[in-house]
Formats: C-alpha cells, sequence, structure tokens
C-alpha cells in the first residue's frame, strides 16, 4: 500500500508558568479580600463598643477629686463646653485665653461652686519669647491634672495667595506653637504629681487622613480642603503633634500615668461654625463633647468623637468620588468656611 493520507502531529504542551501565575493571582485576591473583610469587622466592632457600649468612668476618682483642668478657648463653642462638663463634675477650671472667658468663669464658679482662674491670652502672639512665663507660673500653682488643647484659629481665603500675612501668621501661631508648647509644661506638671491619680490630655485637632479600602486604594488618604491651605497645614501640625505624643506618652517608661486622647473633629456646630450645617454628616457641639468624655481614660490615641464622622470617614475611604466633588466635598467646605471667614474680617476691618 501506498504512504498513509493521515498523518498525526503532535499539540505543543502548555507551560505550566501560566497556570501558575494564575493561582497566585487567585489566591493572593482572596487573601486581600479575606483580610479586607476581617478589617471591617474589626473595625464595626470596635465603632459599636465605643460609642455603644462604653460608660463614662468616675473622672473625679480618676483625676483627683478638686484637681485643675486647663481648658485653651473656653469663652466659646466647644471650650466653653468642656469648661461647663469638667466644671458639672466638680473639677476646678483654669481658663485660658480672651478676656470674655472671665464671664464663663465667673457663671460656672456661681452654678457649681468650683475655683476658677483665669489668665487673658492672646494666643496669635504665642511666638513671643516670654508668652508662656505666666501660663507656666499658673500650672505650679495648682494640681493641674488635664489639660484641653482646644484653642484653633480657623481662616480662609479666595484666592489662598491673597490671604492677609497677619491671617496668615496669626493662624500658625495659634495652631501649631499653642499645642505644643502648652503639653510640654502641661506634662512636666503631670509628671511631679502622685502616681495614683493619673493624669490626661485631650488634643483637638483634625480629620487629616482616612483609611484606604476598596475603590480609593490607589488614591491618597489625606483630606485637604481648598481655600483653607494655611489652616489646614496647621490642623495638620496638631493631628501629628498628638499622634507622636500620644505614642510616646502611651509607652511604659510613663506607667499609663497619663492618658492622651487626640480627638479629629469633622463637622461640628458651634455658634461658630453654623456656615457647617448645610454638610448631612455634621455633629453637634453638645453630643460632641459629651462623648469625648465617654472616651476619656476609656481610649487612648486618635479617635472621632462622633458616628456620623466615623460614617463619613468610612464612605470616604470606599468611595472616594465624594469628597472630591458635589455639594458636600471638600472643596465645598473650604469655599463655604472661607467665605465666611473673610465676611467676617472684613466686617471687624469695617468696624475698627
Amino acid at each position: 500500500p501506498g504512504p498513509s493520507l493521515l498523518h498525526t502531529t503532535s499539540l505543543p504542551i502548555p507551560s505550566p508558568a501560566p497556570a501558575m501565575l494564575y493561582t497566585l493571582v487567585y489566591w493572593l485576591a482572596l487573601v486581600f479580600g479575606f483580610l479586607q473583610l476581617v478589617s471591617v469587622a474589626w473595625q464595626a466592632a470596635v465603632f459599636f463598643w465605643r460609642f455603644y457600649a462604653l460608660r463614662e468612668l468616675d473622672l473625679p476618682s480618676r483625676y483627683g477629686p478638686g484637681s485643675w483642668v486647663a481648658i485653651t478657648g473656653a469663652d466659646g463653642g466647644m471650650g466653653r463646653l468642656f469648661a461647663r462638663e469638667f466644671a458639672r463634675r466638680g473639677f476646678n477650671l483654669l481658663l485660658i485665653g480672651y478676656s470674655s472667658c472671665n464671664q464663663v468663669a465667673n457663671q460656672l464658679k456661681a452654678e457649681y461652686g468650683i475655683q476658677t482662674r483665669v489668665l487673658e491670652k492672646d494666643f496669635a502672639r504665642a511666638w513671643e519669647p516670654d508668652f508662656f512665663a505666666d501660663v507656666e507660673a499658673a500650672f505650679s500653682q495648682v494640681d493641674l491634672s488635664i489639660l484641653v488643647n482646644n484653642v484653633a484659629h480657623r481662616t480662609g481665603w479666595i484666592p489662598s495667595h491673597s490671604q492677609p500675612a497677619k491671617s496668615v501668621l496669626e493662624t500658625i501661631s495659634c495652631g501649631t506653637v499653642v499645642q505644643a508648647r502648652l503639653t510640654q509644661l502641661a506634662i512636666s506638671r503631670f509628671l511631679e504629681r502622685n502616681s495614683a491619680p493619673k493624669s490626661a490630655v485631650i488634643f483637638m485637632t483634625a480629620l487629616c487622613v482616612v483609611p484606604n479600602f476598596g475603590l480609593s486604594i490607589p488614591l491618597s488618604n489625606t483630606i485637604r480642603s481648598t481655600f483653607l491651605s494655611v489652616y489646614e497645614a496647621a490642623n495638620c501640625f496638631g493631628y501629628s503633634h498628638a499622634m507622636s505624643m500620644c505614642d510616646e506618652y502611651s509607652s511604659s517608661v510613663y506607667a499609663g500615668r497619663i492618658d492622651m486622647l487626640n480627638v479629629t473633629p469633622g463637622a461640628v456646630i458651634t455658634e461658630n461654625t453654623k456656615a457647617l450645617q448645610f454638610n448631612p454628616f455634621h455633629a453637634t457641639a453638645e453630643k460632641f463633647v459629651k462623648q469625648i468624655f465617654v472616651f476619656l481614660g476609656n481610649v487612648q490615641g486618635t479617635t472621632c468623637a462622633s458616628p456620623v464622622h466615623v460614617l463619613a470617614t468610612a464612605l470616604a475611604a470606599m468611595f472616594p468620588v465624594g469628597t472630591m466633588v458635589g455639594p458636600y466635598s471638600a472643596p465645598a467646605t473650604g469655599r463655604v468656611l472661607a467665605t465666611n471667614y473673610m465676611r467676617i474680617h472684613e466686617s471687624a476691618k469695617a468696624a475698627s
């Protein structure tokens, strides 16, 4: 018979490399997804524990009955609320700020029978060499147990390069030097106390970063608002400074003698921030401050103090487009605050 018309051909054997690569990618994606789910579950558990399970500690027993609390910017806003809540719990008050702090001090002294002192200070001049001399002296004269770093100088300008130089310097001075120096002075005083009653520092800073999750993983996790460049930069200083201090003084070297709480507010409505009411994720100052009292001594380090701020952070982490565009975005918020500040600035300038 002639040659066969059927010819056998050998098929190429696929290389095992692509199959192994696909398998590796599959398992990495599976592990990554599992870790993300574990992270979400953990954060949810922490959320419910902090906002619905925690109860306020006996603060006078923890920090010393009749001890003193120093509060900056106590003439209004959250500072005045802090003063009232501490007075209601029997703490004596050292209020540091404008002369209007005297009115707050007199009212709380009459209402709660506590001792009060007022140091009239213009924090915009905190860069002066001897600015804190009388503060240091006042700290040494009382049993200081708690410092509330509350003061800030919210400014903004449209456009930013036109912001007056005086406003720039005052914002930086108030938002950086004050917290750094007062914290140094207070901690030095705290470490002179007996180890039995604890001491505490409350930092009121800002929501500067969000965790990256979901669609936001490839993007920056910083929160920033246009038209508020100097104020936002001062906030970032306060946030980073507080984070570093919390890490350092929670170490075993200090044996848990100082409670460190770094609170990162989102939109909080006071008489000075009514312009933020358009934001659906705002919190009332009263509820916000009361939640901080629940956290004090129970929570160490950095935390939000409002459930709506936690929700806003989670949404920003998963769906970052909402922080970049739209009526509730960071740029829109910055424009509202800057416009409001410019109006107040021009009114004060006209009145003078």
